[in-house]
């Protein structure tokens, strides 16, 4: 007896430490999982230093406060659907016997996983109203309202970058790095030169070290700038906010 009730407590102990190992387990790979996400962010802030390569992380950052408050009204609608799923499939469908089971097949429904032929066993009829509807509102209208959120957002960040240099000139700039002439020296000759307009010319002749590829290109590039600045368009959410200013203005 004495050895089966050390046995039994080897066992036990044994099953305790195992189950112990298993949960450190867990939370090791989703520390493992958190930390690789971590270093995405990490990518991000090294990307601002890339003005094209920065137009992502500058878009998702301004449109936080509108898919917030997108977030709030769209899961709002799912758990709207998922509850009357749950009254219309609950009573003979796993699926929708309870709100979280629910509001996970809604989720799924969005991404195209749906068993049509389940959905209408009882009343094709109703199971077919529900299903249209979801889907035009909450895929057709929803998302692509998200959609138009991001792009709004990014077309004015496009816009602010178009004169920037691509990741590839500035690769070739850096190779070039060595032979061209620095940008203080060329700040200080254009300060020093008495004109109102810098030329290609001017600049070649202020700069005697500075090779005409190097000038041909600066000039491009402030041309760039300049035409950029003045074809700069507002994105339709700032279009927006400037009409409600001038319909406010205008009624005071």
């Amino acid at each position: 007896p004495s050895v089966l009730k050390v046995y039994d407590q080897a066992v036990t102990l044994l099953n305790d430490e195992t189950s112990g190992f298993e949960e450190y387990l867990a939370w090791f790979r989703m520390f493992l999982a958190c930390y690789n996400l971590m270093l995405m962010t990490r990518f991000f802030k090294a990307f601002e230093a890339q003005p094209q390569l920065a137009i992502i992380k500058k878009t998702v950052m301004e449109c936080i406060p509108d898919l917030f408050h997108f977030g709030i009204v769209f899961a709002t609608m799912l758990c709207s659907f998922a509850a009357a799923g749950v009254y219309l499939f609950g009573h003979r469908l796993a699926e929708f016997s309870t709100s979280g089971l629910a509001i996970e097949r809604c989720a799924l429904i969005l991404f195209g996983i749906v068993d049509y032929d389940k959905l209408t066993g009882d009343h094709p009829d109703t199971a077919l109203v529900w299903l249209v509807t979801f889907i035009t509102l909450q895929y057709i209208v929803m998302l692509n309202m998200c959609l138009a959120i991001i792009m709004d957002i990014y077309g004015g960040q496009k816009a602010q970058a178009a004169a920037s240099e691509t990741i590839f000139e500035q690769l070739w700039a850096f190779r070039h790095k060595r032979v061209d002439v620095p940008a203080q020296t060329i700040l200080n000759a254009i300060e020093q030169c008495d004109v109102d307009l810098v030329s290609r010319e001017i600049l070649l002749e202020a700069i005697p070290e500075m090779r005409i590829p190097q000038a041909t290109k600066l000039m491009d590039v402030l041309e760039r700038i300049e035409i950029n600045q003045d074809n700069q368009g507002m994105t339709m959410t700032d279009a927006t906010k400037l009409v409600t200013v001038i319909k406010r203005s205008v009624t005071k």
